[in-house]
This record gives C-alpha cells, structure tokens and sequence, in this order.
C-alpha cells in the first residue's frame, strides 16, 4: 500500500464518519422527539381516562344520593299513612302523596340500576323490596284487605 492509498483511505474514513456522525445525530433526535411525542399523548390520554373516570364517579354518587333521598322520602310517607290509619290528623292527604312518592322512588332506583355496581344494587333491591312490601301493607289496610298477619302496628 503506497502512501496516497493510506491518505485516500483515511480520508474517505473522514468523510464516512462526519457524515455517519450527522445521520446518527439525526436519527437519535428524531427518537428522541418521538419519545416526547409519545409521553405527551400517553399524559393526555391518562388525563381523558382520569377525566371520564372522575365523571362516572360523579354520575354513580348523584344516583346514590337521589336515590337515599327518595327512599327516605317513600318511606317517610309510608309512616304517615300508618299514623292516618291510627286515626292522627294530617294537614295533607298522605294518600294522594304516598304515590307520587312512591313513582319518584321507582324512577331513582331504576337509574341506579343502570350504573351502580353489583354489590350496591344487591342492598338498593333489599330497600326497595322492603319498601314496596310496606308500601302494599299499608295500601291493603286503607282498603280494608289487610292480611291475616297484617296490622298498622307491624306496618
């Protein structure tokens, strides 16, 4: 190998490696921005998850608050038609609220129904079964139906 082929070798390796020394710069910028990129989304899309997970919670607790408030209700107006069968003066018809209450009740349990979790709507069926067993007592009793073992005390 004469001198001029060393020089020309060495001279090409130059190159070849200011130029692969650019293109290897580049390439790991170019991940490197990627990378970011990809933080970036992943950050937002934590935050939408976070976000519709926020909502739910929100959505499912307005169901349970409606829906405590309507059982109290329900069954408030369960006691004052016990308390009309006892002969009590009321300043309103119990009766013709003792519906109305009770529709409102049906209609926060069956939202409920659509987004509360299994062992929750496992205690709400207990609450509305035993509402609505109450409920037809004193309905029956008002009528003169009452069963056997049905009375204004048990109710």
């Amino acid at each position: 190998m004469t001198e001029s082929s060393i020089a020309i070798i060495v001279a090409v390796l130059g190159i070849a490696g200011t130029l692969g020394s650019a293109v290897f710069t580049q390439l790991l910028a170019s991940r490197a921005r990627q990378a970011e990129i990809d933080r970036e989304q992943q950050a937002r899309a934590d935050e939408h998850a976070r976000a519709q997970a926020d909502e739910a919670l929100a959505t499912r607790r307005a169901c349970y608050i409606a829906f405590n408030s309507a059982a109290r209700r329900f069954h408030a107006q369960i006691r004052h038609c016990t308390h009309a069968l006892r002969g009590q003066k009321r300043p309103d018809d119990p009766w013709a609220a003792l519906d109305e209450t009770r529709s409102a009740f049906a209609n926060d349990y069956a939202e409920l129904q659509l987004t509360a979790p299994d062992r929750v709507l496992t205690a709400a069926h207990g609450v509305n079964s035993e509402l609505n067993w109450l409920y037809g007592m004193v309905r029956r009793l008002n009528d003169g139906n009452g069963r056997d073992e049905e009375s204004v005390e048990r109710a």
